[in-house]
This record gives structure tokens, sequence and C-alpha cells, in this order.
């Protein structure tokens, strides 16, 4: 019984941190094609679009991922939402493979500064929800 309780106690803090993180992320998607300067690059002029298109990128991603954390958070404690929980941590997954695979995707792996944040993202992004699903595995399969 005391390792369900210190089982539960190390889950609740690793999902707040984990979101956290995920919150964290969501923030720099959103804020480093300001501070890469995205479209004002070296590469850029010949490729203005291209800067434009992952400008707006990080925009949507990085709100798709602050929602989804926040929501992980906010509703790690609601059995109910258990279900959901697996989806919003699968959907963080995916977001990381997307971010690694977007510029390729979208025609703007020319650009250094947007492939490299990226895709160093992207792999954050992976390896944190990664981490988040195997501590939401683990709380469905705790013996109660």
């Amino acid at each position: 019984m005391n390792n369900n309780m210190t089982l539960s106690r190390f889950s609740t803090l690793n999902l707040t941190l984990s979101g956290g993180l995920g919150v964290l992320g969501g923030l720099w998607l959103i804020v480093s094609p300001y501070l890469f300067d995205y479209n004002n690059l070296p590469a850029a002029a010949k490729f203005v679009e291209n800067g434009q298109n992952a400008t707006v990128l990080g925009l949507i991603t990085g709100i798709i991922t602050i929602a989804i954390s926040v929501f992980l958070v906010a509703t790690e404690k609601m059995a109910q939402m258990e279900f959901y929980r697996n989806i919003g941590g699968w959907l963080l997954v995916l977001m990381g493979v997307f971010l690694m695979a977007a510029p390729y995707l979208f025609n703007y792996s020319i650009l250094r500064d947007p492939l490299w944040n990226l895709q160093l993202t992207g792999a954050f992004f992976t390896i944190i929800a990664g981490y988040v699903m195997q501590e939401l595995t683990l709380r469905s399969k705790k013996v109660s």
C-alpha cells in the first residue's frame, strides 16, 4: 500500500513537471521565430515565404502544445479523464515527430535556424511526451 502512495505522489510530481516543460516548450515555439528573426535570415531573402511558414508553424504548434500540456496537468487527478490524457500524451509525441519533419515537409530546411530549432525542440517534445506516456501507463497499471 505504501508503494502505491509513493508511486502516486511521484507520478503526480513527474506529470506536473513534464506539463510545465511542455508549456515552456510551447512558449519557446511561439517566441523563437522572433528571437531568431526567421524572416530576415541571410538565406531567407530568396525564400521569404519559407521564413513566414516557419513563423506561422511555430505559433500554431506552440499554442497547441501549451493547450495540451495544460490539459494534462489540469486533469491529472481525474480518473475519468484517463482516456483523454492518453490521447493528449500521444498527440504531444506526434507533435515532436511533426516538428522534426516540418522543415522538410514545408520546404524550409534551407533555413538553418528554423531547421535546428525545430529539430531540437521536436526531439525535446518527443522525449518529454514519451516520459509522460510512461508515467500515464504506470499510473493506469497501478494496483489499487
